[in-house]
């Protein structure tokens, strides 16, 4: 008996899926927060926010605009 690794990668992906589903289905049960509370939470997650995303992490050597 041979196993299939497409029919493995399809398997993980289906059980990947559905835990996936399950807790976006329990996230939008719960209440929602009151407006207040609502508004802290979201200042404080913006406070440390880097807006240039990932662009600070250092390339590789050739693609620096300081290398010679």
């Amino acid at each position: 008996m041979s196993v299939n690794f497409y029919d493995v990668l399809g398997k993980i992906h289906m059980r990947a899926a559905g835990s996936v589903e399950k807790s976006v289905a329990e996230d939008l049960e719960a209440p929602d927060p009151k407006p207040e509370e609502a508004k802290a939470i979201l200042e404080s997650s913006t406070e440390n926010e880097d807006t240039r995303g990932n662009d600070r992490s250092r390339g590789s050597k050739r693609n620096r605009k300081d290398s010679k």
